[in-house]
């Protein structure tokens, strides 16, 4: 429910005291992030943009039929830049504006960031103009939500996701986020169920971790704060690589604790006491798609293009790619199963950043492979269980985890499902104050972690 208080006469504790109120949220506004400086002048002479062979699109083409035939995208940003005579390359199954009225035209501007960010994701295999493929999953049917036409606040956004479960979306994707004011991670304590909730019923919510590297070199060892609501633990949020294979120096990563964030006072208790956010990386550094944004614009009679860099440029990469995997599939994938199958078989060179749960702030688990997860996502096995500690109390925030990088956490009674393309698997279950235990799981049993109380050993010489 969303309603206008006037905070000079109440607080939020009194509100928050109401009968039936469980949480209460300021109602605040996001940003979609300004492009980052382009690189270099990259090539319009091949078959597939570099993205798409990074992420190994053409070998998921030669492997499967279809190009996200039955899979739906639904992207969360602003509009078009010309919302009457559309592009050539985009077509919209249905339309949205902020307050998510079906059949409305998008809203846009000149220089339209939705417009950039929709061509990522679903852009014809054929574009118009004269340019490589650069849409990931151009046979997906797209859905558009111009979040930016109320102002992109929190109620927008949240509507967005639900009108992406109501249409049955396979991934709800957005390239925005909250900035900070002091340095640090925002969480928005409003999401803290809904997306949890558009997870669980069917459509897997994912969030560009934002621009504010802290080191502007490729493949720099800073992260950088990330913005809500990609620091949700069940927000899947994307970094960005370059053509390379590094991670582009703007790209955000962090550990998220409760001293690194502002906005929320501290996690909710079924997330983890600490994890790293990006998730995995795609690619976001001077990426091609529809509509005049970038500052590197294309003159081409057919149709407008135009090169960007951002971490929201990376977000539609892997949207897309959730659709492929759906579409490689007759079976209806539950989003764990995608998302687990993106991350463990996403790769990445050997480095030493900060790290845990198989997570490191600059890649994530690595830049994902669309091919190999559509293959890996074809062996899944599901893995229950609880998380207690040695007096048979359950463990809530607990994170449970493959050794290739699925993960999940126990939620308020100690008990987690977990989604692994690994069949058997290594799981291994942690948290703070106890010792981790890790077991062999096979063919989907369902099993017992009992964490022993960790021992504080102090060395006196």
């Amino acid at each position: 429910i969303s309603a206008e208080v006037d905070m000079d006469t109440t607080d939020a504790d009194a509100l928050a005291a109401i009968d039936g109120v469980s949480q209460v949220s300021a109602n605040v506004e996001y940003e979609r992030p300004a492009p980052q400086t382009n690189a270099g002048e990259p090539a319009l002479d091949s078959e597939f943009t570099f993205g798409l062979e990074q992420i190994n699109v053409p070998m998921y083409d030669d492997e499967f039929d279809g190009m996200g035939d039955g899979a739906t995208v639904m992207i969360g940003d602003d509009g078009i830049s010309d919302p009457e005579a559309g592009h050539p390359d985009l077509e919209f199954a249905l339309e949205a504006i902020a307050e998510v009225e079906e059949g409305t035209l998008v809203g846009g501007e000149a220089g339209s960031h939705g417009e950039h960010v929709s061509g990522t994701a679903t852009g014809a295999a054929d574009p118009a103009g004269d340019v490589p493929r650069y849409g990931v999953a151009p046979n997906a049917d797209l859905l558009k939500a111009d979040v930016f036409a109320g102002g992109a606040t929190t109620e927008d956004i949240i509507a967005s996701m639900e009108w992406a479960v109501d249409n049955d979306a396979d991934v709800a994707s957005y390239s925005l986020g909250l900035p900070s004011t002091q340095g640090l991670a925002t969480l928005d304590p409003a999401f803290e169920d809904v997306i949890s909730e558009v997870k669980a019923s069917g459509t897997l919510p994912v969030v560009s971790a934002g621009n504010s590297g802290g080191d502007g070199n490729v493949g720099g060892t800073d992260g950088g704060p990330v913005s809500s609501p990609a620091t949700h633990f069940d927000s899947v949020a994307i970094g960005a690589s370059v053509e390379g294979g590094d991670i582009a120096g703007f790209s955000s990563g962090a550990v998220i604790d409760d001293d690194s964030i502002e906005i929320a006072d501290e996690l909710p208790a079924t997330f983890p006491t600490e994890y790293v956010q990006p998730d995995v990386s795609a690619p976001g550094a001077d990426v091609l798609s529809s509509g005049p944004l970038g500052l590197e614009q294309i003159d081409d009679p057919e149709a407008t293009y135009s090169f960007a860099s951002g971490t929201s440029m990376a977000a539609p990469h892997y949207a897309g790619s959730v659709a492929l995997v759906q579409a490689a599939t007759e079976e209806d994938l539950a989003p764990e199963t995608i998302e687990a199958a993106l991350a463990e078989t996403a790769e990445k060179s050997d480095n030493d950043f900060t790290e845990l749960n198989n997570r490191d702030i600059r890649f994530g688990t690595g830049i994902i492979d669309v091919h190999a997860a559509a293959l890996a996502a074809a062996d899944t096995q599901t893995v229950e269980g609880t998380v207690t500690n040695a007096a048979g109390e359950p463990i809530v925030g607990a994170t449970v985890e493959t050794e290739a990088g699925a993960l999940t956490a126990t939620d308020e009674d100690g008990e987690f499902v977990l989604q692994t393309t690994n069949d058997p698997a290594e799981v291994t279950a942690d948290a703070a104050g106890v010792e981790a235990e890790t077991l062999t799981v096979t063919d989907g049993e369902t099993v017992e972690f009992v964490l022993e109380e960790s021992l504080d050993v102090t060395l006196i010489e």
